[in-house]
């Protein structure tokens, strides 16, 4: 499809803007094999995110939108398929031809995500299926403050307050200022319409699931995410 034929809100437009270049990660460890393919990654899912946004924008179908960071656009299976919102899709509506709005951009933080991803999403013109949203590793990454980023989640859990929102949680293994994370989004989401896929409690072990790079899922890694979003949609 020729991008030039579907004309979109200017938010949807610059959500859909692909990185100018991978992340600081990605070029510092660049003479590493895996972390090669992910960059190469990086570029490539964009371009193929933005284009089946297009395609879902175009048809009219009610969409599946997808939010947050380079989980949630597939980084580290050769294929965008093979992540989870086309896994997804492929459970829940296996008779219609997918149509799904991915707004992440790989190394998005919550941040990110709530000053261009989620004005993007309710700027669309009509209900989506779901919202999936996948992030907070990156901040995790950056920074050691705890009480900043918990203030970031509870804006992220207020902005995404409404019906058939997913918000995952981080893959803790390891991490403590990742289990925090997943505690507090747990205890905030209580109280709120966003529902929790508990990815914590399926990815038990990195064992198996690891891409190239060693920070990525392979695809075995995110049909662990796809269990946790379809059980937290059939709740």
């Amino acid at each position: 499809m020729s991008e030039s034929v579907v004309e979109v809100p200017d938010l949807l437009h610059n959500a859909l803007q692909p990185p100018s270049k991978p992340g600081r990660m990605v070029r510092t460890l660049r003479l590493h094999p895996g972390m090669r393919l992910t960059g190469m990654q990086i570029v490539s899912h964009a371009a193929y995110w933005r284009l089946t946004a297009l395609e879902a924008w175009g048809s009219q179908q009610r969409p599946l939108v997808v939010l947050g960071d380079s989980l949630a656009q597939a980084v580290g299976v050769p294929d965008p398929r093979m992540g989870y919102a086309h896994q997804l899709w492929e459970q829940l509506w296996p008779s219609e031809p997918p149509a799904i709005i991915n707004l992440s951009r790989s190394g998005a933080r919550m941040s990110d995500v709530l000053s261009t991803q989620v004005p993007a999403w309710r700027a669309l013109d009509r209900a989506p299926r779901a919202v999936l949203c996948t992030v907070g590793s990156n901040d995790v990454l950056r920074s050691a403050r705890l009480r900043q980023q918990a203030k970031e989640l509870d804006r992220l859990i207020e902005a995404m307050s409404s019906q058939d929102t997913v918000l995952a949680c981080l893959p803790a293994k390891g991490s403590v200022m990742a289990a925090l994370m997943n505690r507090r989004l747990v205890d905030r989401a209580a109280t709120s319409s966003v529902t929790v896929a508990r990815v914590d409690t399926k990815l038990r072990t990195w064992r198996g699931r690891r891409a190239p790079d060693c920070f990525h899922p392979n695809e075995d890694g995110y049909e662990l995410w796809t269990e946790a979003f379809a059980e937290a949609l059939a709740v």
